[in-house]
């Protein structure tokens, strides 16, 4: 019974997302931007965007926004190119960060082994190349 009424509701919804882009294609036609604007508000508002959006849309976007539009797969909606730009740089911060943390990770984790195997034998430790090195920069266990 759920079911049935889930498609029944995304049915009745397939005549409203159509009329919204009529609406906003009409609008931009007509030069009318606070109704082109308008119209861009409610598509932005359709979770998951569909990916089959009539060519028209991105112009009313443009028209209406100053901005050109496109529609991003991966999250499945409308976004301006300035907006996108902005998301991936973001990740992009975010990646590197947890890169350097990892590597923070890592060299802290090393430090610690080669102090450990010093206490251990000191003179095969202070042989061993990556010991070596990081003796060089941190000096000498006490």
């Amino acid at each position: 019974m759920i079911y049935k009424a889930t498609i029944a509701i995304l049915l009745l919804a397939l005549p409203a997302q159509a009329d919204v882009f009529d609406n906003c294609m009409d609008a931009t036609e007509r030069g009318d931007r606070p109704a082109a604007l308008a119209a861009t508000s409610t598509i932005l508002e359709i979770t998951p965007a569909p990916s089959d959006l009539p060519d028209g849309v991105f112009r009313c976007f443009e028209f209406a926004t100053g901005e050109q539009h496109i529609y991003v797969p991966s999250d499945q909606k409308i976004m301006s190119r300035s907006a996108l730009q902005e998301s991936l740089n973001n990740n992009i911060k975010s990646l590197v960060k947890q890169a350097d943390d990892w590597q923070d990770k890592v060299r802290s984790r090393r430090i610690s082994a080669c102090k450990n195997l010093y206490k251990k034998d000191p003179d095969t430790t202070i042989l061993n190349p990556i010991c070596y090195d990081i003796f060089m920069v941190t000096g000498l266990p006490e």
